[in-house]
């Protein structure tokens, strides 16, 4: 069978992301990629091995529905010209991108925060089913209220580990349509702006759009649920420990807080320095395009020297501002990580020295 032949028969059951013909099962566990990863492992992976692109996924379908987002807002207006002639004509409406993008992978959106809400109310089922788990071994209770402990911390364990990666799949789908539309946006705008306006960006200014602020901007649409899931999270968080606690749990929220002014503060910092590597970058860019175009030049006068010293003094400078934005991304990866630790350290020192009677006991440590 040919290459086209076996291509039009894969297409035939519609290969998405989530493959129809499919049953709920093999969709749930993402069966339909374990072949493609057979067939890696056994290094017999080719272009003819993938699935199709869905229809919704290709760049023609998600160009078309982003330039169909920006001409939804138009306004019909009529009026009189110099002629005394009736016109009618439409103004449109100009809309920001986040509301063009949203109108691209609004399915996505709306699934995948649904999908995470379920997983941020599971995420408090496995520490609770272990407290209950310890107290029962504590106190000897019937030996049936162990097992439904256990396999109910299994249980919502299996499903939490589910949530999580559909949630964080279908986000990767708007996050690549959303990629997908700004990077033919972009591509269109290129090729129809003027001669003029064409030279006021280098090539290397217009390949930094395509790749790294597009890319941003999937990287921002795979986390942006954590500005709702984390607050929620965080007042779960408080109402179970004030139970055990009491109000020894306001010292997490003591640590938390300094914690996100920490990080805040770092962030502020990390993004200063990351707009002056790119504009660092662009200037190299700049003058690497310049001296390749100028290179007879240069080299009739043998000005290599100078021109390789400058880029060399740019590209200096480009790496030092990488460098403190490596450190500041270190120091905020390493605040980030120890926050849960320095919350839980002051929370218990604070319950045990509130009073002599509060008792460390591994249901309330671990819980």
């Amino acid at each position: 069978m040919s290459e086209r032949a076996a291509r039009k028969k894969r297409a035939s059951f519609e290969t998405h992301c989530f493959p129809m013909g499919w049953t709920l099962l093999p969709k749930l566990v993402f069966a339909y990629i374990w072949r493609i990863v057979l067939l890696g492992y056994q290094n017999q992976l080719e272009l003819s091995s993938l699935n199709l692109l869905a229809k919704d996924l290709k760049a023609s379908t998600v160009s078309a529905a982003f330039r169909e987002a920006t001409t939804k807002k138009q306004i019909f207006r009529k009026h009189v010209d110099e002629d005394e002639a009736v016109v009618y004509t439409f103004d449109q409406k100009r809309r920001p991108l986040s509301a063009l993008l949203f109108e691209v992978c609004h399915w996505e959106v709306f699934a995948s925060a649904m999908i995470q809400s379920f997983w941020v109310l599971n995420n408090f089922l496995p520490p609770l089913m272990l407290g209950y788990l310890l107290v029962y071994i504590e106190t000897k209770q019937d030996g049936w209220h162990g097992y439904a402990y256990a396999t109910a911390y299994a249980f919502s364990q299996l499903v939490g580990g589910f949530l999580n990666a559909h949630a964080t799949y279908i986000m990767a789908l708007g996050a690549f349509k959303a990629q997908s539309a700004l990077t033919c946006a972009l591509y269109k705008k290129v090729l129809r702006i003027s001669s003029s306006s064409r030279h006021q960006y280098t090539s290397g200014e217009i390949v930094n759009l395509m790749s790294v602020d597009v890319e941003q901007v999937g990287q921002f649409l795979l986390i942006c649920h954590n500005c709702w899931d984390v607050p929620l999270r965080i007042v779960l968080t408080l109402v179970f420990l004030w139970q055990y606690l009491g109000a020894s749990c306001l010292a997490t929220v003591a640590t938390m807080l300094a914690s996100s002014l920490t990080t805040t503060l770092v962030a502020h910092f990390c993004d200063k320095y990351q707009k002056r590597q790119m504009d660092s970058k662009d200037a190299r860019l700049r003058q690497t395009n310049e001296m390749l175009n100028g290179i007879k030049v240069i080299k009739l006068n043998a000005w290599e020297p100078p021109f390789i010293e400058r880029v060399k003094r740019t590209r200096s400078e480009e790496l030092s501002f990488v460098k403190k934005y490596s450190l500041l991304q270190s120091t905020f990866t390493f605040v980030w990580a120890a926050t849960p630790n320095a919350a839980a350290l002051a929370s218990f020192g604070i319950f045990v020295m509130l009073s002599e009677d509060n008792q460390l006991t591994p249901s309330i440590a671990f819980t």
